[in-house]
Order: C-alpha cells, then sequence, then structure tokens
C-alpha cells in the first residue's frame, strides 16, 4: 500500500510488541503512529502529544487493566478517542468504562473503520506539521526517517 503525503491524523498504539503489522496497517493508510509498550506510557505520551485516538492491544492486560488506563487516558486528556482491539470472543455487547469502540483485533480494516470515525470525533485535533511529527517522535524515543 503506498504511503500518503497528507497525514490524516495521530493514533497512539499500545501494543505487546514493535513494529506489529496494525501499526505498519494504520502507517500505510495515511496515520502517524506513536507506539508506547507500557500503560504508564502511553498516557505519559498521551497527554503530552496531540493524539487522536489511542488504541489498546486486549492482548497487553490481565483482565481488567485495558479498562482502567481507558478510563485514565479519559481523565488525563479530555475528548480523546480509545479504542479496545481484542482477539477473545465478546460474550458481553456492554462497551467497558471509559473505551469508545470494541473491535476484533484480527480485522484490521474494520480498525481502520473505527480509527476514521473515532478521528473524526476527537477534538485534540492530531493532525500536524512536519515539524511537530519529528518533536513529538523524539518524545516518544523513536527516530523519524530511515535508520
Amino acid at each position: 500500500m503506498p504511503r500518503r503525503s497528507k497525514i490524516l491524523g495521530t493514533v497512539l498504539v499500545l501494543a505487546e510488541r514493535r513494529k506489529s503489522k496494525l501499526t505498519d496497517h494504520l502507517r500505510g493508510c495515511g496515520y502517524h503512529v506513536l507506539e508506547t509498550f507500557t500503560t504508564d506510557h502511553a498516557v505519559a505520551v498521551a497527554v503530552n502529544n496531540p493524539v487522536d485516538v489511542v488504541v489498546l492491544d486486549h492482548d497487553c492486560f490481565v483482565e481488567t487493566d485495558g479498562w482502567s488506563v481507558a478510563q485514565s487516558l479519559k481523565v488525563a486528556k479530555q475528548g480523546i478517542c480509545v479504542l479496545l482491539a481484542t482477539r477473545a470472543q465478546r460474550i458481553s455487547k456492554r462497551i467497558p468504562e471509559g473505551v469508545d469502540a470494541v473491535v476484533s483485533a484480527a480485522q484490521p480494516d474494520a480498525i481502520l473503520k473505527h480509527v476514521k470515525r473515532l478521528s473524526s470525533n476527537s477534538g485534540n485535533s492530531g493532525t500536524h506539521s512536519d515539524r511537530s511529527l519529528a518533536a513529538s517522535a523524539l518524545r516518544v524515543g523513536r527516530r523519524k526517517g530511515p535508520r
């Protein structure tokens, strides 16, 4: 999938491992993606960067830990949208508190659809100039450009 020159928004992904297929897919679709691997770091990055949507990989959590980080994100940054990506079969239709949508992690196009919908509802305006992208990349310890 060719890269787009215009950034559609900023998505923070809390995932178990670096370089997930989801982050590659979101980048390929035109999103600036910030990755974190701990809940504390996810909250800190969200507070200090213009983030439209946070995608929480349910595999990172034991029981309801993921839901408490969603609540923490909502308290720390007003207007942020949180998407919970889960591999487990949903038993209840109830969405956990602090989570705006729940989607199967095995369906990257469904995740993208929810990211588009939630980012259009976000009040955080995660689209930025190249200069602020470089600054946010430095803040989360990632270099911009080729390695």
